[in-house]
């Protein structure tokens, strides 16, 4: 008996969800899973080109403290974002990657206008995160470095999540890599 086309097609398809519900399965089954609540807050996502429009006004909220994280970060705009959140009382730290050159001239800039700045820790390849906490309420995390060209150019995906458990769980990170950094000079 031949098989039509459909029905083959339909088979793999049913023999894909089979075999991924049982990897999820046997995952979720050694406690690889950790629950998830959902958000009490919000989440938006923001792509480029054109993130900058989006996001830039997000640090310009900050009121208390601005923490970030980054493996690139090159772009005037962001720079000056940070520098004026510093200038109006806010605690601005950045951890920048230390592999990144461009990144030193960013360093150099940020200290020199009253932004702390340290860098990534070598322990890990590299430090490849791509994310702010503004206020412990609000993250923006993503794939985007912040250049211009992430910005301006590239297909980048950020979001941005206003919630206080997620916000924790990043500043918890950040706290961490910010320890384990050392001061840029």
């Amino acid at each position: 008996m031949r098989l039509r086309q459909e029905d083959l097609n339909l088979k793999r398809v049913a023999l894909f969800v089979a075999g991924v519900a049982c990897a999820l399965a046997l995952v979720w089954a050694a406690g690889g899973f950790q629950p998830c609540a959902c958000l009490s807050g919000s989440a938006y996502a923001v792509f480029s080109p054109d993130a900058g429009d989006a996001l830039l006004p997000v640090l310009y909220s900050a009121q208390e403290t601005l923490d970030v994280e980054l493996y690139q970060f090159s772009n005037p705009d962001f720079k000056d974002a940070l520098v004026s959140a510093a200038a109006r009382g806010v605690r601005v730290r950045v951890i920048l990657e230390p592999r990144v050159d461009s990144n030193y001239e960013t360093a150099q800039f940020l200290a020199e206008r009253g932004v702390k700045v340290r860098w990534a820790t070598l322990d890990y390849t590299n430090t490849h995160s791509k994310y702010a906490v503004v206020d412990n309420a609000i993250v923006i995390v993503g794939s985007a470095n912040w250049s211009k060209q992430a910005m301006n150019s590239n297909r980048e995906a950020d979001v941005v999540i206003t919630d206080e458990r997620i916000a924790a769980e990043f500043t918890d990170a950040f706290e961490t890599d910010w320890n384990a950094g050392s001061v840029a000079s």
